[in-house]
């Protein structure tokens, strides 16, 4: 919960000839772990009371991480083989990942930047739908230079607190964090002006819109949907697109609905088997003044957000996503 470090070597032990060592405190979960992820919350919202700043909220597989990538090569599958096989396949895996190291290292870069522009205009929070520790152990294996980069930065497990509580589905545990999380941060004077949501899955595009439903606490909802299960490469490539959208979606005076298409351009969402542009809460923001739009809005791309140039991981160790 809370703020990312590093993990710190284990102590040596007082008395090494001890038979058995002391026993380790059990993970906080559920309403006790939310209890100290809302503390943290709470205390961050308080430095910013007097501004409304926009909220950022990033997924974690397949958003930042090469999740379904990595999983296709088989790296969270060798605790699965025979004790006999693990040693060879560690090896064959690592050179896989040495030949991917300048993809990899252009994944920890985009992901820098982004976060980066996002902690400038905004606050940031990343929400998780993998288990407590998913992100501190991968980001440490597969992406060590965004490591520094994490402190500092809220990392939630979302299901850690819900499914505990009897939440089975995935798509609430999103949810029902994302609503949490904006009562938090909206505790300024102005309360939050503009929650943002940058994933890959449809579970964080719903939860963002219904946030926008529940009560009066964010004004206007955005979100940026990314491809799924994309190649190492096209989520190099996204981070860098999103980085350049960032200040746009942290300052329309209104909602935004948008995705990525296949040739890496964000336009405006469309759902699976609809040939035209479906009614969604984007669709107030036409309404405004385009030049209000135009003067954020990254170049080469209108208002709306188009171009004018014409996962699953294992549940017991990542991402329900």
């Amino acid at each position: 919960w809370g703020f990312y470090t590093p993990p710190a070597p284990l102590p040596e032990a007082a008395d090494p000839g001890a038979e058995q060592a002391a026993p380790e405190a059990a993970p906080l979960a559920g309403e006790a772990l939310w209890e100290r992820t809302e503390a943290l919350l709470r205390w961050r919202a308080s430095a910013a009371a007097s501004a409304a700043r926009p909220l950022f909220v990033f997924d974690w597989d397949d958003t930042i991480l090469p999740t379904g990538a990595l999983t296709a090569e088989g790296h969270f599958a060798v605790q699965t083989l025979p004790v006999e096989h693990r040693e060879s396949m560690e090896r064959l895996l690592t050179l896989m990942l040495w030949s991917h190291r300048d993809e990899l290292a252009a994944c920890a870069a985009g992901a820098a930047k982004v976060l980066r522009q996002a902690q400038k205009v905004g606050e940031v929070v990343i929400v998780t739908n993998a288990v407590q520790g998913w992100v501190q152990n991968t980001s440490s294996r597969f992406l060590p230079t965004l490591v520094p980069e994490l402190a500092g930065i809220p990392v939630i497990s979302a299901r850690s607190i819900f499914e505990p509580q009897g939440v089975a589905d995935p798509a609430r545990w999103k949810a029902l964090c994302f609503q949490r999380i904006a009562a938090c941060v909206g505790l300024g004077e102005h309360g939050l002006g503009h929650f943002v949501s940058i994933g890959d899955s449809w579970h964080e595009r719903a939860a963002t819109f219904e946030v926008a439903t529940v009560g009066s606490v964010p004004r206007f909802a955005k979100s940026l949907k990314l491809l799924e299960r994309p190649s190492i490469a096209q989520l190099g490539q996204q981070l860098e697109v999103c980085a350049a959208w960032i200040e746009h979606l942290a300052t329309y005076p209104g909602f935004l609905d948008l995705s990525f298409q296949d040739n890496m351009d964000v336009g405006p969402l469309v759902l699976p088997g609809v040939t035209a542009a479906s009614p969604s809460p984007a669709a107030d923001a036409s309404e405004l003044e385009a030049d209000e739009a135009d003067e954020s809005a990254p170049s080469g791309l209108d208002d709306a957000g188009e171009s004018q140039d014409g996962n699953d991981v294992a549940m017991e160790q990542g991402s329900a996503e």
